[in-house]
């Protein structure tokens, strides 16, 4: 909102920052942000039928300071004019509906209850704001009955989502490193935060990786919209077909399905396939500077080994690209693949590799770290750029 640090402190110290946003967006009409004549605030599980909200601030005075609240759907009306007057008082720490004690009696204004309904209700013609749509699935019939989506399903598959993917910037690249992943707040969260830092701190794309994220087929229509539009925003994303379930053989379709795309050019070459889970950071300065030292045309199979078992930890593991190759060429049954998904790919290692692999810590535990891993005893970002 380009403020400094100490004025967002003072500020919030004052009140919630929902009650704050409409003295905050008022400094920067007319600068930053066009002039608005109205500010809405309204609450994340609440959907708004734009077309009817537009009808309902065309019937009210723009020149007036205006002040209406709904507390069903915490929702908030005022004209630019009242959000001009507001000065947060320290001693109320004023809540939205906290803001209406700012307001003349003359100039707060009650909303017609036919303007809000609940999420599962039908949608009536006057309706303007569907409440308590608390997940995504309910989001996605709230538009539905809104008419801003249509109601056929959308088409969505691996080789739909995967044509999408963004090239790399040569067709010879060293490791691709997926990222086991799939649809929630949280995890999109942690999707956007991990595009910053291999992107844009770890440079991954010079350092020869292209880092991208794995999904099977989700189980709801909402899902496969998202997870589609996030592809059209990004381009990183790899669907594997088979469905979403991390336990069900997601890590040997992986291998299987992404070798069948680096065949079919839908992906480039690679000499190294990883996976990683989308809780945790690869250190990939040092990865890539211990995978210099192997032959990706002799069997590696790399990770955070298990001290008494020949399998390496689910959290990342990965292999050079004849291992790769040779799961892939595996036709296991699916029962087989209903297991923990490290223990299962470690089999079909040992299945295809036939005494000749080699084995080495992707990542070392405290405190016997190696020369390439991270110590916690240094600078973070001594190790990462």
């Amino acid at each position: 909102m380009g403020r400094t640090t100490q004025e967002r402190l003072y500020s919030h110290g004052l009140g919630p920052s929902s009650a704050l946003f409409p003295q905050d967006i008022t400094k920067l009409l007319g600068q930053r942000l066009p002039k608005y004549d109205f500010i809405v605030q309204t609450s994340a599980p609440t959907v708004v039928n734009i077309k009817n909200l537009l009808a309902v601030l065309d019937s009210l005075n723009a020149s007036q300071p205006l002040y209406a609240f709904h507390k069903g759907s915490n929702t908030a009306i005022m004209t630019s004019q009242f959000a001009q007057t507001v000065h947060i008082s320290k001693e109320l720490f004023n809540t939205l509906e906290g803001l209406q004690s700012y307001a003349k009696p003359e100039h707060i204004v009650t909303l017609d209850s036919n303007l809000f309904a609940p999420c599962n209700a039908d949608f009536k013609k006057p309706t303007g704001f569907l409440e308590n749509c608390n997940t995504i699935n309910l989001k996605l019939e709230a538009f539905r009955k809104m008419d801003y989506m249509a109601k056929d399903a959308v088409s969505f598959s691996g080789s739909s989502v995967n044509k999408l993917i963004t090239a790399p910037p040569s067709k010879q690249r060293k490791l691709l490193y997926g990222i086991f992943t799939y649809y929630s707040d949280s995890t999109t969260q942690r999707r956007n935060l991990m595009r910053f830092v291999y992107n844009k701190l770890l440079i991954a794309a010079e350092r020869g990786v292209d880092v991208r994220f794995i999904f099977g087929i989700p189980k709801t229509e909402a899902e496969k919209r998202l997870i589609l539009e996030e592809q059209k925003q990004f381009g990183d994303i790899i669907v594997i077909d088979a469905p979403e379930a991390m336990n069900e053989g997601k890590s040997f379709y992986y291998i299987q399905q992404t070798v069948g795309m680096m065949d079919n050019g839908t992906l480039p070459s690679y000499q190294f396939i990883a996976k990683g889970d989308d809780d945790m950071l690869l250190n990939l300065r040092g990865v890539m500077d211990k995978l210099a030292e192997y032959d990706p045309n002799e069997i590696v199979y790399f990770g955070r080994s298990h001290p008494t078992k020949f399998e390496n930890f689910g959290m990342t593991y990965g292999f050079s690209i004849i291992l790769a190759r040779k799961i892939a060429a595996e036709t296991p049954d699916e029962a087989s693949l209903r297991s923990y998904e490290d223990a299962v790919m470690a089999v079909l290692v040992i299945k295809v590799a036939n005494n000749t692999k080699t084995t080495w810590n992707f990542i070392d535990d405290r405190p016997q770290y190696g020369g390439w891993a991270i110590p916690v005893t240094k600078k973070f970002w001594e190790f990462i750029i």
